[in-house]
């Protein structure tokens, strides 16, 4: 079954707590975008409990990869989903767990800001392929670009410098 939806939170004043996902009665400010965004947060919880328990219980050797492939915007400086060219766009978190082995080493100098490119190095040695490329060696640079429904967003040059980074950003 699905959760229940968040409500609004103006102190039981509006009448938009009665489940109404989108507030219009009151200048509250809640958003039904924000509720629908915490909902999949809480509907992927609920699937990963039973995958979890499943994957416990089995003796094979597994590892799991999670993540998404761009980020969301919830109403930060005006702006809602994805396809702008910022770090809530392209800042993602990565879950890597291990079931019955344990972790890779190269998890542990994994950059923390981790590229799909090199995401790709890792799971390509973790299923036995070879590359003159090491998976925690991040590129002197590399480029986001971005699309959103009208087309092109923008590109970013991204550097990175040991735990940081820095973009340019062209439209």
């Amino acid at each position: 079954a699905s959760p229940a939806r968040s409500q609004c939170s103006c102190d039981g004043h509006c009448p938009c707590t009665s489940s109404k996902t989108n507030c219009k009665l009151c200048s509250c400010g809640h958003d039904g975008r924000v509720d629908d965004y915490d909902n999949s947060v809480y509907e992927f919880d609920l699937f990963w409990k039973e995958l979890y328990a499943l994957l416990s219980k089995t003796p094979m050797k597994i590892l799991v990869v999670y993540l998404s492939d761009h980020g969301e915007s919830l109403g930060e400086n005006g702006r809602w989903g994805h396809g702008f060219i910022e770090p809530l766009s392209f800042e993602v978190p990565i879950m890597i767990m291990s079931f019955n082995q344990p972790l890779p080493a190269v998890t542990q100098t994994l950059p923390k800001y981790l590229t799909h490119y090199n995401l790709g190095l890792f799971l390509a040695n973790e299923l036995g392929y070879e590359s003159n490329q090491a998976s925690d060696v991040l590129p002197p640079d590399y480029e986001v670009y971005g699309n959103d429904i009208d087309g092109f967003a923008g590109k970013a040059a991204i550097n990175f410098k040991d735990t940081s980074y820095s973009f340019d950003y062209s439209p």
